[in-house]
């Protein structure tokens, strides 16, 4: 099975990650490398963009929360996942959006419908443009909320419908 690497526009709030659980519902045959990206405009100084390579000023923004559930995710969906990652795109131009996909050999992005991206700093931007632009397939996903639980995990739909039946009884 050949991984398909996608990027998911994020701003790292958990409920971001329910559409991992869309992703994989709808694609159930399909295994994925993600990564989680945010888009951030380049600056305008001088010294920012000299230390760009060396920044991580923007990891304060991911919460030790959002990376657990990331793990636990990859481990849920462990025949659909093979990793999960953290991005942080600076720039604002289509070539330069062309370039990170060619380089970094992504497949598709997610659009998550009904979702608004916060923004995390003033240089932060919304990613529609660049996506609607880019020339990569777009996979239109909503939010899904799966319950995760060990229990969750370990019924089956036969387990399910017994109970319900000794319910009605």
């Amino acid at each position: 099975m050949q991984v398909k690497k996608i990027i998911i526009p994020t701003d790292f709030r958990m409920e971001s990650l329910d559409v991992i659980h869309s992703l994989v519902l709808n694609q159930p045959n399909d295994k994925f490398d993600i990564v989680l990206m945010h888009f951030f405009s380049l600056s305008d100084s001088i010294t920012d963009l000299l230390m760009l390579s060396r920044r991580s000023r923007e990891y304060q923004y991911v919460s030790e929360e959002f990376n657990d559930k990331c793990l636990e995710l990859t481990a849920f969906y462990s025949d659909n996942i093979s990793n999960i990652r953290v991005e942080f795109f600076y720039g604002n131009t289509v070539t330069l959006f062309k370039h990170f996909i060619e380089a970094h050999e992504i497949d598709a992005i997610v659009n998550l419908q009904g979702y608004t991206i916060a923004k995390l700093a003033k240089n932060s931007f919304d990613p529609a443009t660049l996506i609607s632009r880019c020339g990569l397939s777009v996979i239109n996903l909503p939010l899904t909320e799966v319950d995760m639980a060990p229990q969750a995990i370990a019924e089956t739909p036969a387990t399910v419908q017994a109970e319900l039946e000794e319910q009605e009884v």
